[in-house]
């Protein structure tokens, strides 16, 4: 049995700038594709982000690219899938409940690398250990990015500026996605692009016209004083730890499945978070896990 992403890389002419990870892959691929686009690169995004590849790979071909959004999932049954640029974005705790355990989990992450060679890139977070310590066994060259520090030989923030190898690319204030994540998105996008070879301006104007995603840290009413905020897509804690990260005085509205996962470091988003509204079937874990939030309801 092999994925979709297989059979696809199978028949496809084209290149793969493929991102994974537990959160920030749609946003991170949508972002790439644009940037590949603004660079003069006929691009598409394609995967686990909506298109499948499978239809994406027929109208492309060499001198192409697809920003390919994968999923664990498809990862998991992969055989000579090889990305020429393969992004690793964080590996957090989920889907506990389809492989069994975390390790199982971050081993089928792991495996956007295992068919590259020196020739290729692997662009990785430098600030999340469990992707730092899947980068050691990266055959091509490491290249990590951050929001917070700027690492050597990769890409980050140096006091308002994102910097690139020693080079300026944009403001730290033209970031038009919210928060740490955001930024991480951006440096992430700009990494593999640039190591790809789209020139930097490319870059800034892909990234200074693109808007967050629906679901995604999603403003969708400010009255009353109350800003309201659409991020359904935060399935895991740490992608609501993420969330939060940037806000102040937070209603956390969050419930559903819990897909086996351990929802105790919700205890982790007090503060900024004041008040937790818990529902569906994981509402009483949800309720456990942020203990040290008052209940609203």
């Amino acid at each position: 049995i092999i994925s979709e992403v297989e059979l696809a890389y199978r028949f496809a002419g084209c290149d793969f700038l493929a991102v994974t990870g537990t959160n920030g892959k749609t946003t991170t691929t949508s972002l790439l594709a644009q940037i590949l686009e603004e660079g003069g690169i006929r691009a598409a995004a394609a995967g686990n982000i909506g298109s499948p590849l499978i239809d994406a790979v027929r109208s492309m071909g060499p001198g192409d690219a697809i920003a390919l959004e994968v999923s664990s999932f498809q990862l998991d049954k992969i055989e000579r899938f090889r990305p020429k640029v393969a992004v690793l974005l964080n590996v957090a705790e989920d889907h506990t409940d389809w492989h069994g355990s975390f390790d199982a989990y971050a081993s089928a992450k792991a495996r956007i690398l295992m068919n590259q060679t020196a020739g290729d890139v692997f662009v990785v977070n430098a600030d999340d250990r469990v992707a730092m310590e899947i980068a050691r066994d990266a055959k091509g060259r490491v290249v990590p990015f951050s929001a917070t520090r700027l690492p050597d030989e990769g890409i980050g923030v140096d006091g308002r500026n994102l910097v690139y190898r020693g080079r300026r690319v944009l403001s730290v204030d033209e970031v038009p996605l919210p928060g740490v994540a955001g930024l991480e998105d951006v440096a992430a996008a700009a990494a593999a692009a640039l190591e790809y070879g789209v020139e930097p301006g490319a870059v800034v104007r892909a990234a200074k016209g693109f808007r967050p995603l629906h679901h995604r840290l999603e403003i969708v009413a400010e009255a009353g004083g109350i800003t309201y905020i659409n991020d359904s897509k935060a399935t895991n804690p740490h992608a609501t730890l993420t969330a939060v990260r940037s806000l102040t005085d937070v209603v956390l509205i969050a419930g559903g499945r819990s897909k086996g996962i351990d929802l105790s470091p919700l205890a982790d988003t007090v503060p900024p978070v004041v008040a937790v509204v818990a529902l569906g079937e994981a509402a009483a874990a949800v309720e456990l896990g942020a203990r040290d939030a008052p209940p609203l309801a």
